[in-house]
Order: C-alpha cells, then sequence, then structure tokens
C-alpha cells in the first residue's frame, strides 16, 4: 500500500513538472511577443510610444500639426482645412459646397436644382417640368435656346446630341443618341447585362422616344 501511495506521488509530481513546464514556454513567447510588439510602436514613434492607443494618438498628431489625439478631433480638422476655416461637420460642409457652387445663392440640393435650370434657361424655368414644356418641342428639337443647355444635351449647326434612359423588351437601358431635328434619333444603348446595342427610333412627345434595337426589341425612353 506504501509502495502504490508513493507511486501516485512520483507520477503526480512528474505531471506537475510538464504542466510548469508548458506555462514557462508558453510565458516566454508571450514575453517575446510583447516585447516585439513595443519595439515595433517604439521604432514608429521615435521612441514615443509602446501600444497601439499611444501610437493611434501620435498619428493623429502627426497628420494635424499637433491639434488632434482622436478620429472625432480629426474630422473637424479636415472640414476646417476643406473650408477655409468656415466649417467643422459634413452638414456645414455641404451648405459650404453649395455656396461656392452657385455663387453664394443655394445652401441645400433643391435650392441647386432650380438654380441649375434658371441657369440652362436664361432665368425661365425652375424645374424639369417648365425645361421640358418650353424648350423641348414634339420633333425633339431645341426651342428658345441658342447655345448648349445643361448636361446630355448639346447643339450643333443643326444636329442635336440626347443622353437617354428607359425601359423595353430587356428590361432597363441607357445610352446616347443623335438626332437632326427631324423627329428620328439614332445612336448606341446599353442593356442590363452590360451589352452595346445600336438603337433607332422617333420622338413621340416631349422628351420622349419610342423605337426599336438591332435585335429587334422595343424601347420607350426619355430624356434625362
Amino acid at each position: 500500500m506504501a509502495m502504490f501511495t508513493l507511486c501516485k506521488i512520483l507520477f503526480w509530481i512528474q505531471t506537475l513538472d510538464r504542466r510548469m513546464l508548458t506555462f514557462s514556454i508558453a510565458l516566454i513567447l508571450y514575453s517575446a511577443t510583447v516585447n516585439a510588439t513595443e519595439n515595433y510602436y517604439s521604432l514608429m514613434t521615435n521612441g514615443q510610444c509602446q501600444d497601439v492607443i499611444c501610437y493611434n494618438k501620435y498619428s493623429y498628431r502627426l497628420m494635424t500639426n499637433g491639434e488632434c489625439e482622436d478620429v472625432a478631433c480629426y474630422n473637424k480638422y479636415s472640414y476646417r482645412l476643406m473650408t477655409n476655416g468656415q466649417c467643422q461637420d459634413v452638414i456645414c460642409y455641404n451648405k459650404y459646397s453649395y455656396r461656392l457652387i452657385t455663387n453664394g445663392e443655394c445652401e441645400d440640393a433643391a435650392c441647386y436644382n432650380k438654380y441649375s435650370y434658371r441657369l440652362m434657361t436664361n432665368g425661365e424655368c425652375e424645374d424639369a417640368a417648365c425645361y421640358s414644356k418650353k424648350f423641348i418641342n414634339n420633333n425633339g428639337s431645341l426651342g428658345g435656346l441658342s447655345t448648349s443647355i445643361g448636361t446630355g444635351v448639346y447643339r450643333g449647326s443643326r444636329n442635336y446630341n440626347y443622353d437617354i434612359s428607359g425601359y423595353g423588351d430587356q428590361g432597363y437601358a441607357y445610352g446616347n443618341i443623335d438626332t437632326s431635328g427631324n423627329g428620328d434619333v439614332d445612336g448606341y444603348i446599353y442593356l442590363e447585362d452590360g451589352r452595346e446595342v445600336y438603337f433607332e427610333g422617333e420622338f413621340v412627345g416631349n422628351g420622349e422616344i419610342e423605337g426599336y434595337d438591332e435585335d429587334g426589341n422595343w424601347y420607350e425612353f426619355e430624356v434625362d
């Protein structure tokens, strides 16, 4: 019995030794990892930091000439930089941008749209309905404007060019067409599957076009 008890004690001591050895190895590896991490941060910050929190603060100070140590301060700093010191948030920045592109007249998208239509129509219109009614005739030609008017519509000596979008037998499509003012149009459109196909059609109303692509599929478009 005494011999059995002694064997159990010796076995327990051996097991404890193995566990202590495993723990010691893990502790050594962990210490090496910590030291390597601390050395990395120290190297990246000229000896000022030994952890990621300090490193982040150091990085923000570096990007803001010492003004900031966190992302909230950095965002305010960035908006001030983009707006000559006038803004510290995105709402103010958006208003600043609209004022910049409208010579100080607008601070939001609704005002900007009205401003754009006034600019394209010499002050006669402030919305798409007015623009379409007064300046795009049933045959697709421009009435009352002698110069280029906005994105996607250009006037030359006789020909006109339009960006269009709409739906047809193959689903949604968009593209660019030409017309000489007689109502007939032609150009290339892009389908939902990415294919480019040739399109021929005609104006059937104010800014409305109907026609067929090279595969015989029907489409109805509106001028963008």
